[in-house]
Protein backbone atom coordinates (compact mmCIF):
# COMPACT_ATOMS: atom_id res chain seq x y z
CA UNK A 1 0.00 0.00 0.00
CA UNK A 2 1.16 3.67 -0.64
CA UNK A 3 1.97 6.28 1.65
CA UNK A 4 -0.72 8.90 1.68
CA UNK A 5 0.42 12.33 2.77
CA UNK A 6 -2.90 14.51 3.94
CA UNK A 7 -2.67 17.91 4.04
CA UNK A 8 -5.07 20.50 5.90
CA UNK A 9 -7.33 22.27 3.85
CA UNK A 10 -9.23 25.12 4.64
CA UNK A 11 -12.75 25.93 3.86
CA UNK A 12 -14.63 29.12 4.65
CA UNK A 13 -18.04 29.83 3.56
CA UNK A 14 -20.23 32.28 4.08
CA UNK A 15 -22.71 34.87 3.82
CA UNK A 16 -23.20 38.87 4.04
CA UNK A 17 -25.85 41.37 3.41
CA UNK A 18 -25.08 44.88 1.75
CA UNK A 19 -27.34 47.81 0.43
CA UNK A 20 -27.90 45.52 -3.17
CA UNK A 21 -27.87 41.76 -2.38
CA UNK A 22 -26.52 38.97 -0.53
CA UNK A 23 -23.18 38.11 -1.04
CA UNK A 24 -22.20 34.35 -0.90
CA UNK A 25 -18.69 33.34 -1.25
CA UNK A 26 -16.44 30.15 -0.53
CA UNK A 27 -12.47 30.08 0.08
CA UNK A 28 -11.18 26.11 -0.21
CA UNK A 29 -7.53 25.53 0.19
CA UNK A 30 -4.25 26.38 2.09
CA UNK A 31 -3.94 29.70 2.51
CA UNK A 32 -5.88 30.71 0.16
CA UNK A 33 -7.23 34.46 -0.38
CA UNK A 34 -9.03 34.32 -3.75
CA UNK A 35 -12.72 33.15 -3.51
CA UNK A 36 -13.01 29.57 -5.34
CA UNK A 37 -16.89 30.81 -5.82
CA UNK A 38 -18.89 33.91 -5.28
CA UNK A 39 -22.59 35.10 -6.26
CA UNK A 40 -24.68 38.47 -5.87
CA UNK A 41 -28.49 37.65 -5.05
CA UNK A 42 -30.81 40.65 -5.18
CA UNK A 43 -33.33 40.64 -2.31
CA UNK A 44 -35.90 40.95 -5.26
CA UNK A 45 -34.47 37.66 -6.46
CA UNK A 46 -34.38 35.64 -2.88
CA UNK A 47 -38.03 36.90 -2.53
CA UNK A 48 -39.41 36.06 -6.32
CA UNK A 49 -37.31 32.31 -5.83
CA UNK A 50 -39.58 32.15 -2.52
CA UNK A 51 -42.36 32.59 -4.28
CA UNK A 52 -41.75 30.35 -7.00
CA UNK A 53 -41.11 27.56 -4.65
CA UNK A 54 -44.80 28.31 -3.07
CA UNK A 55 -46.95 28.59 -6.22
CA UNK A 56 -47.80 26.36 -8.77
CA UNK A 57 -48.83 27.40 -12.81
CA UNK A 58 -46.73 30.54 -11.77
CA UNK A 59 -49.91 32.27 -10.09
CA UNK A 60 -51.67 29.89 -7.98
CA UNK A 61 -51.10 29.67 -4.25
CA UNK A 62 -52.38 26.56 -2.21
CA UNK A 63 -54.34 27.53 0.59
CA UNK A 64 -51.76 25.95 3.39
CA UNK A 65 -48.71 27.63 1.57
CA UNK A 66 -50.36 31.22 2.11
CA UNK A 67 -49.67 30.71 6.49
CA UNK A 68 -45.91 29.95 5.08
CA UNK A 69 -45.58 33.32 2.73
CA UNK A 70 -46.92 35.98 5.50
CA UNK A 71 -44.42 34.01 7.69
CA UNK A 72 -42.18 34.44 5.44
CA UNK A 73 -43.19 38.39 4.76
CA UNK A 74 -43.47 38.99 8.74
CA UNK A 75 -40.19 37.20 9.35
CA UNK A 76 -38.52 40.03 6.73
CA UNK A 77 -40.45 42.75 8.53
CA UNK A 78 -38.97 41.99 11.93
CA UNK A 79 -35.34 41.97 10.29
CA UNK A 80 -35.94 45.24 8.82
CA UNK A 81 -37.27 46.51 12.55
CA UNK A 82 -34.32 45.01 13.59
CA UNK A 83 -32.09 46.58 11.13
CA UNK A 84 -33.55 49.94 12.36
CA UNK A 85 -33.08 49.53 16.08
CA UNK A 86 -29.53 48.49 15.58
CA UNK A 87 -28.47 51.63 13.52
CA UNK A 88 -30.53 53.67 16.30
CA UNK A 89 -28.32 52.24 18.95
CA UNK A 90 -25.26 53.16 17.50
CA UNK A 91 -23.39 55.91 18.05
CA UNK A 92 -22.02 58.56 15.46
CA UNK A 93 -18.96 60.13 15.64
Amino acid sequence: MADRKVKDITMEAGVYLNEDNIHLYVYLGEDTSDPVFENDISYEECVEEFFEMITVRGNQIKDKEVQLAHSFINKLEQMAKYARNTLDDLECI
